[in-house]
């Protein structure tokens, strides 16, 4: 009797790297740099999240097993036919065009700054939680999702703070309670700073309820100040087909540090073998 054949290890993942990799007291549930862009990929193909900003072919790692990972991964996509919109040279916003109204989500998505102002911390707030739940599985809960939006607020590397006015918010607060970042070693250490302040307290006593009770009202507001339609349109013809990517195109274009011609043989092997 013939065994049934089981799919590689490199093909492996679990769906707790769709959800936040903080618990509410700032510890790792899991590390969020190994195989970060793989385990966007699997998020997005298990329909858990519905988009990412994603650096994109950004092929880089320890050694070959590590692109083949990402190639299989962005293969996937191109069967499901996965849309993106191009960010910047080398970043896209990926999108599963399977959601329903995934365009609407879209248009909030990149309009809602136009609307929702910066005068306050619960505004703030408020944006991160309502750009991560209209993106992301109701499998997830609210709880994990409010915890990602506190912990982004407080990161550096994270966009939205990349915003002036939500730079200016965050650096009032850290001045009022007399943080100093600089010297805070990890999350859990924050979250032990932000608690002797009582800003964890204030977050999720007083402005966690208040983001569950008005975020779906602040949606349909926004749809109703946006024309959708027209947005809908302009998004439309911005994005692009996944299905349009050229997977051996994206192996030439490999440094030469890398075996291309194994990469391409492996690639060819595993889609027979799997299917994909």
């Amino acid at each position: 009797m013939k065994k049934k054949t089981k799919k590689n290890n490199l093909l492996k993942f679990k769906s707790i790297v769709c959800s936040y990799y903080l618990d509410k007291e700032g510890n790792y549930l899991y590390n969020p740099i190994i195989n970060s862009d793989c385990n966007q990929y699997y998020c997005l193909i298990k329909k858990l999240r519905y988009s990412s900003t994603m650096l994109f072919p950004n092929l880089k790692g320890k050694n070959e097993d590590d692109i083949l990972k990402k190639l299989y991964m962005i293969n996937k996509c191109k069967k499901l036919d996965f849309g993106y919109i191009q960010l910047g040279t080398n970043e896209i916003f990926i999108y599963n065009k399977k959601i329903r109204n995934i365009y609407e989500k879209c248009a909030i998505y990149f309009n809602a700054y136009k609307y929702i102002g910066f005068d306050t911390i619960l505004n703030t707030y408020l944006i991160y939680f309502l750009f991560i739940r209209i993106f992301t599985n109701k499998k997830i809960s609210n709880q994990t999702l409010l915890i990602q939006t506190f912990y982004l607020f407080f990161d550096k590397n994270y966009l939205v703070v990349k915003d002036e006015k939500v730079k200016k918010l965050k650096e009032n607060l850290l001045k009022k309670y007399k943080i100093d970042m600089s010297k805070i070693q990890n999350y859990h250490e924050l979250y032990l700073v932000l608690k002797k302040k009582k800003i964890t307290d204030i977050f999720f006593k007083t402005i966690a309820p208040t983001i569950l009770l008005i975020y779906k009202k602040t949606y349909d507001e926004l749809k109703k100040k946006i024309n959708i339609e027209e947005e809908i349109k302009n998004i439309k013809k911005q994005s692009n087909n996944f299905k349009n990517i050229n997977i051996m195109k994206l192996i030439d274009e490999l440094p030469k540090n890398y075996n291309k011609k194994y990469i391409k043989n492996k690639f060819i092997e595993m889609s027979k073998k799997y299917n994909i």
